[in-house]
């Protein structure tokens, strides 16, 4: 899908309406609440490497992870339900490969395009504990366009993974579907600490770009029985942070999960993210599969240092 059709109506909505700052509920976990403007995710610089080689042979590189939201009030005249907040979402994952010979004259990768747009509730049952309720539409892509609709995708990425390795090929498969997700998060603080944990389900369509094109997650390049799909690896999220201070300074750990809805045995798709934070210093380790969509079906290990924003 080409990114400009996705953004214009997050650039119609963003024109038409009023923005206001985050609810403070959210504020330690997205962003700041002095301005429109804030980080969805936690944004990172790392320098990051595949721990298995025999998988996916890929070189040592930067990751820069980039998510924004900006969240937009209405009149509450407008609306039925009394939403708190209505956000439009961009989160972006780029590779950048320095003296790397595969990426010798297109060093910047695009790993993941996911624009979108939710709307939250905030329940606040007690303080100083919170429940916030997310519900939003997304698509996700790599921003490729190596595909089998012309009936000669397999003969490309096979001359691809032949000149270089099947990392490299990977990079130019596209990858492209829409889904819708939920999210109840819980968060808890006190002076000294604070505790998020969210539990998030995820629908993926059979199509993108709203029902335009067909979302695009065959393995084409493979004769396969059954093709696995998206769902078999991804659609239940789990996350738990803490919060805490260490020699002086604001830290926190980290934990993300993820695993298919499909059945059984997609239920056994686990993925681990474990991660540390201390004060920017950010270090995580990667176990399971769809470190980006290229290679959601591929179970790998990645390590990484760098520094995080939030």
């Amino acid at each position: 899908m080409k990114m400009h059709k996705t953004l214009i109506p997050l650039a119609l909505l963003l024109a038409s309406a009023r923005p206001v700052c985050a609810h403070n509920v959210n504020a330690g976990w997205r962003g700041s609440a002095y301005g429109p403007l804030s980080s969805d995710d936690p944004n990172y610089f790392v320098i990051a490497d595949s721990l298995d080689k025999d998988t996916l042979n890929d070189d040592p590189h930067i990751e820069f992870y980039l998510s924004l939201g900006y969240p937009v009030h209405f009149p509450d005249s407008w609306w039925v339900l009394k939403i708190d907040r209505v956000i439009p979402v961009y989160n972006g994952l780029y590779d950048f490969y320095v003296g790397s010979s595969r990426y010798d004259s297109s060093p910047i990768i695009s790993r993941r395009q996911n624009p979108g747009l939710v709307v939250e509730w905030d329940f606040e049952a007690r303080k100083p504990a919170d429940t916030t309720v997310r519900f939003g539409y997304f698509h996700e892509s790599n921003g490729q366009t190596l595909d089998d609709s012309a009936g000669t995708g397999a003969a490309e990425f096979n001359v691809l993974e032949t000149r270089v390795d099947e990392e490299y090929a990977l990079s130019h498969v596209s990858r492209g579907w829409d889904y819708l997700m939920t999210r109840v998060q819980y968060q808890s603080s006190t002076n000294a600490t604070s505790f998020r944990a969210y539990a998030e389900l995820r629908h993926h369509f059979d199509f993108q770009a709203f029902g335009n094109a067909d979302s695009e997650e065959d393995i084409f390049w493979e004769p396969v029985p059954a093709e696995p799909g998206i769902h078999e690896y991804d659609g239940l999220r789990l996350l738990a942070e803490q919060k805490f201070k260490l020699c002086g300074i604001d830290s926190n750990i980290r934990l993300e999960l993820k695993t298919g809805y499909a059945g059984d045995e997609a239920l056994q798709n686990w993925t681990y993210k474990p991660s540390f934070t201390w004060g920017i210093l950010h270090l995580f380790y990667f176990d399971g599969y769809g470190k980006e969509p290229s290679s959601y079906h591929i179970r790998n290990q990645y390590a990484g240092i760098g520094v995080e924003f939030r």
